[in-house]
């Protein structure tokens, strides 16, 4: 039996992907290593062409930062109970929280990426490989749709507007059509919601890291170039995205023809502030983790 042409398109953008996630864990180390080094050299670039100085930096905007990406947090985990619920099984949030925020910190450090985590904890689920592959690329592509339909706002009255609008309701409907299958018409709603919930929380971040730089923004502007992050993602080569979204940033600032040294620093601050909260997530995680383990353990021996 022949398989519908939407499984296989599906199965090629997987086989391509894997090559690309292939190449990089590879040369890991030394793509790591060359993503840190653009990263740091941009950021020193940009704060001596601002002319920054610690002084000029207000810590109020930085903690209120963190405070936002908490809930993202516990919004990512919950986008993966929604993939695992599209692949027909279950994963507690706790599980979720351990896996998404772990995942968050092993892009920038020498072990498996999110993506096998994500891949690991779905199959510990009792989701079958084949779907596996399916739910996570559905769900990145929810994610490229919404960034897509991001950035098309910013282009509004342009000619690039339509086409990016396109490609975001392509792409997203694309992912709603392998969402439901397992989840069903809710599950799909939902991921949505959640994927839009994070998108502007995550927009937020930014926004505030501008203000923490001393810069006046938009929040339409802070959250394009945090929609720019999913270039990250669907490069796949470099852990993290690192130095990728940055890029991308500072290429939509001088399209925008806004200062592309502001965008930088914002995504590199929101990026930090990001892996704090998901260190913190972890920890808090795990804490309860043990006292669960040791709970069961007390009962155990009366």
């Amino acid at each position: 039996m022949r398989k519908p042409r939407a499984d296989l398109f599906v199965g090629r953008i997987i086989v391509f992907r894997d090559k690309l996630a292939m190449v990089g864990r590879r040369h890991r180390k030394w793509v790591l290593l060359a993503a840190l080094l653009f990263f740091l050299a941009a950021t020193v670039f940009s704060l001596l062409s601002l002319d920054l100085r610690w002084a000029d930096l207000s810590l109020p905007w930085l903690l209120l930062s963190l405070v936002v990406s908490l809930p993202a947090v516990i919004l990512n985990a919950n986008e993966l109970q929604l993939l695992a619920r599209a692949g027909g099984r279950r994963l507690t949030l706790l599980s979720a929280v351990e896996v998404t925020s772990l995942g968050t910190l092993a892009n920038v450090l020498p072990m498996p990426g999110a993506l096998l985590l994500r891949a690991k904890a779905l199959s510990g689920a009792g989701v079958s490989t084949g779907r596996v592959s399916i739910v996570l690329l559905a769900g990145s592509m929810l994610w490229i749709g919404v960034s897509a339909g991001v950035i098309s706002l910013l282009f509004a009255g342009h000619q690039a507007a339509v086409p990016l609008a396109v490609f975001a309701m392509v792409a997203t409907a694309g992912s709603l059509v392998f969402l439901q299958r397992g989840g069903g018409a809710g599950g799909a709603l939902g991921a949505v919601l959640v994927r839009l919930s994070m998108t502007l929380l995550a927009g937020g971040r930014t926004w505030l890291c501008m203000a923490m730089l001393g810069f006046e923004a938009d929040f339409l502007l802070a959250l394009g170039y945090s929609a720019c992050s999913v270039l990250g993602a669907v490069v796949g080569v470099v852990p993290g995205g690192l130095g990728v979204a940055e890029g991308a940033g500072a290429l939509l600032a001088l399209m925008l023809r806004e200062q592309p040294e502001v965008a930088v620093l914002a995504l590199g601050a929101s990026r930090v502030v990001g892996l704090f909260a998901a260190g913190l997530a972890f920890g808090a995680a795990q804490a309860v983790r043990r006292e669960m383990s040791t709970e069961v353990t007390d009962e155990s021996l009366v």
